[in-house]
């Protein structure tokens, strides 16, 4: 059975939510993520229970413990089958909500925030966007400049991410004078600016005065997470 990974990733973010605050939910989903073997998100019933079992399973554990992990786990698959068409039915339970919080939480009735990735691959916005969902990201993706200025034209974004690990067919030069002209001044953010070409960009955006935010890739994806959700609208 084939499902569309926007609707797969929904169905388990809004079931963590269930149990999580809907911020430590998007960091287990977008922690989980990271360990994807390519850049496309799980579509079919088996990929996302795959997922719900491996990756997820083990970024659950380390947020909130073996116990609680193997409960969410659990109610999770049960959950994924009924969604997605087995006999399987949920098992509900009381909602449970840690204290943990890392990231920002979206304000109620917030329009969706407008994200441009400049990456080769699309790994990171698909990761976003399965995070915080779909409807409360407007994201697109580029690895060129040209496309770049027309997605500047075209979307009036609120933040640009450059992926630093995942290095896009411009020269950092180049795209240090491309957001020193952006209109708006987006937030520009450079993540995994510890990496060879993040570290590149983030030097050239030093050398040209252009404002940017640096974060490092062994600062976690909190930070990215946090950065992003500021800028939403409310």
């Amino acid at each position: 059975m084939t499902t569309t990974s926007d609707l797969g990733m929904q169905i388990i973010r809004e079931a963590l939510e269930s149990y999580l605050e809907p911020k430590m939910a998007a960091l287990i989903v977008f922690g989980a993520l990271q360990g994807q073997p390519d850049e496309n998100l799980p579509q079919t019933a088996e990929g996302l229970m795959d997922f719900a079992r491996g990756a997820l399973a083990l970024e659950l554990t380390r947020r909130v413990g073996q116990a609680e992990a193997t409960v969410v786990v659990s109610n999770l698959q049960a959950i994924l089958g009924a969604a997605l068409g087995s006999a399987s039915p949920p098992r509900r339970r009381e909602r449970h909500r840690p204290s943990q919080a890392a990231t920002h939480a979206l304000p109620d009735g917030s329009g969706p925030v407008k994200i441009v990735v400049v990456a080769r691959s699309r790994r990171l916005m698909n990761q976003l966007r399965a995070a915080i969902g779909a409807h409360l990201v407007a994201a697109a993706a580029t690895s060129d400049l040209k496309t770049l200025e027309e997605l500047r034209r075209s979307l009036g974004p609120d933040v640009v991410v450059i992926d630093g690990q995942d290095a896009a067919d411009i020269r950092p030069p180049d795209l240090a004078t491309a957001m020193a002209d952006a209109r708006g001044r987006p937030l520009v953010l450079i993540w995994a600016s510890d990496q060879p070409w993040g570290n590149a960009v983030s030097r050239a955006f030093d050398e040209h005065g252009t404002p940017f935010a640096m974060i490092a890739r062994t600062e976690g994806h909190e930070p990215l997470l946090d950065y992003v959700r500021s800028r939403s609208h409310g």
